[in-house]
């Protein structure tokens, strides 16, 4: 029985910290591999009612995980909402005779202005740590000049002491 790849975009999926994501998916399902499910499929859901019921699950699935999540999380648990939507599709679609292989988040986008703001953040925030360590670096230089200036006055009194005597 040959796979079935649907593509599911949900767009406004808010964070726990209310930022909203786009967030695309890939299904990959087939059609029961007996003749039993197949019938199943025809007769009791069909291929309009499958394409309604597949974004509306996907969609509500997606948007619940999401919600739980704030986004400094969300691009690390992509293979988690996968397996978590692949199980709940498989336990929600077998009646029908729809086994889902694979569930893909293809991309989780977030607005493009928060991306460039947050950029624009790390960004400076390493230019201020790298303007740290320069400082640090003439500090530690500065300090090590002086430290042999004193060192060096401090034989020359030495010495200067030693002939006094």
């Amino acid at each position: 029985m040959n796979s079935i790849r649907y593509d599911a975009p949900i767009k406004n999926c808010p964070t726990k910290d209310n930022v909203r994501v786009w967030v695309d998916i890939s299904l990959t399902f087939r059609i029961g591999p007996g003749h039993d499910e197949c019938m199943k499929f025809i007769y009791e859901l069909g291929p309009a009612k499958l394409d309604q019921m597949l974004e509306a699950e996907s969609e509500e699935a997606i948007r619940n995980f999401v919600y739980g999540v704030k986004l400094a999380q969300i691009q690390d648990i992509k293979g988690e909402i996968a397996s978590t939507l692949l199980q709940d599709l498989n336990r929600k679609f077998v009646e029908f005779g729809v086994y889902f292989e694979n569930v893909h988040i293809l991309q989780i986008k977030i607005p493009d202005q928060l991306q460039k703001t947050l950029s624009d953040t790390t960004a400076f925030d390493i230019k201020l740590q790298n303007q740290i360590k320069k400082h640090q670096n003439a500090m530690l230089v500065l300090e090590n000049d002086q430290n042999q200036k004193l060192t060096e006055l401090q034989r020359k009194n030495g010495i200067k002491i030693e002939e006094l005597k």
